[in-house]
């Protein structure tokens, strides 16, 4: 796990030994710069991608809009999961950059359907993917993709 700033390294840190959890380390990374040291060695990759927030924009109305590209995926080991999520409801940065993101990257789409409460499962969490939306799922807005590298 990594962040670019020392206070959440040590929040994830404080996770880490809350759940006992055996298998994770947190350390400080920018995850724009590409650590080569990293590539192909992940079991499964969480990408918390930037987006605009409009998913939480109700939250936070000074929410500007950023975008950045992300290489999480070259983490991920062949036949490795990688999760994308955003907390926005903008189409085109959901479901086009996941279109985009199959269509030029060894990877495709898994069922979520294992691992989410059964009121959220329908069609699309079926394929690999689920937009949360804001008085309709009794959260922010959030989309969430799972998908394997071949």
């Amino acid at each position: 796990a990594s962040d670019i700033s020392q206070y959440k390294v040590n929040l994830i840190e404080e996770n880490i030994q809350r759940l006992n959890s055996i298998n994770v380390q947190a350390k400080v990374q920018d995850a724009t710069i590409f650590d080569v040291e990293s590539e192909c060695k992940a079991d499964i990759v969480l990408a918390d991608v930037p987006c605009s927030g409009y998913g939480v924009i109700g939250k936070k109305p000074e929410i500007k809009y950023r975008s950045t590209a992300q290489k999480a995926a070259e983490y991920v080991k062949p036949r490795g999961v990688l999760v994308f999520s955003t907390c926005t409801i903008a189409k085109e940065e959901n479901e086009e950059n996941m279109m985009w993101f199959m269509n030029n990257h060894p990877f495709k789409l898994e069922s979520i359907d294992e691992f989410i409460p059964e009121e959220l499962r329908s069609e699309t969490t079926g394929l690999g993917y689920l937009q949360m939306l804001p008085g309709v799922h009794g959260t922010d807005g959030f989309f969430i993709a799972r998908f394997r590298r071949k």
